[in-house]
């Protein structure tokens, strides 16, 4: 047998496990899955009657219309899914983390073949699909699942060019949209751009490495502009209440809040909603 023809029957056999591991992990979250295994689940589906109605709320009380800023890629996945199969239901709004879930076992196998061959991408994929923690993320209606594939997605993207590969802009955009998705999806997604910065930064073999790191910032600040879109779009009448409330007060406290960019933000949004309010 050739090298080649090897090489070949070696991917096939890897393309074979990855299937027999995706298989298998939805096997086990067939268990049961409409048990309720986390107690705050709703809070990404309880948005989903108000999209309708072209509004982002949680009607936690009667006539409470207040935007809810939360990224919002899952709410309107599962919005798209109630659209299609009609009354949303526990297992149905579950599908979409579970088919992230999916998603992030082959991107974990990508990035392993990439990184160390075939059999390193099917050992990458086994312990991702055999983990307990993406076992219960991966059947609970939150964005982790989300972050966890744009994440691994981003690296299998960025990792030849930290190898030396010479790259162009629109590689550059790839990382750097792929990399905002994961913001798009839970505010825990900032630490994917902080990730291709700091990986870019110490790459030695990385051609280009300054000009990439600054075409990254550039083209994610650009990707961004439909999420800062979006919450002007709901949040801006209100001095951006919600937003401020939601981000500023409850992260910033639980990241040990009052630092000099917390009160720069809460400036910046202040005289935004003050000027708007002043022209309405």
């Amino acid at each position: 047998m050739t090298p080649h023809a090897l090489d070949d029957t070696r991917q096939r056999q890897a393309l074979g496990w990855l299937i027999a591991i995706v298989i298998a992990f939805l096997a086990l979250q067939s268990w049961n899955l409409t048990f309720r295994w986390v107690d705050d689940e709703s809070w990404y589906a309880m948005p989903i009657p108000s999209v309708s109605q072209g509004q982002f709320n949680i009607p936690t009380v009667p006539g409470d219309d207040r935007f809810w800023p939360q990224p919002p890629i899952l709410t309107y996945l599962a919005t798209l899914v109630e659209a299609v199969s009609g009354p949303i239901t526990p297992a149905l709004a579950r599908s979409v983390p579970l088919v992230f879930g999916c998603l992030t076992i082959v991107a974990a196998f990508a990035l392993g073949r990439r990184l160390g061959g075939p059999m390193a991408g099917v050992l990458a994929a086994a312990f991702v699909g055999f983990d307990n923690l993406v076992f219960l993320a991966a059947r609970t209606v939150r964005p982790e699942m989300l972050v966890a594939f744009f994440l691994l997605w981003t690296l299998t993207l960025l990792v030849p060019l930290l190898q030396g590969q010479a790259w162009r802009w629109r590689q550059a955009a790839g990382v750097a949209v792929v990399a905002a998705l994961g913001l798009y999806s839970h505010p825990n997604g900032l630490m994917i751009p902080m990730t291709v910065v700091v990986l870019a930064l110490l790459a030695g073999a990385m051609q280009r490495r300054i000009v990439f790191v600054l075409a990254f910032c550039v083209i994610y600040g650009l990707a961004m502009v439909p999420f800062v879109a979006w919450i002007a779009y709901y949040d801006m009448a209100s001095g951006f209440e919600s937003f401020r409330g939601h981000w500023f007060k409850r992260y910033a406290r639980q990241a040990g809040g009052g630092s000099r960019w917390d009160v720069l933000l809460r400036l910046l949004t202040d005289e935004v909603g003050g000027r708007y309010r002043r022209n309405v």
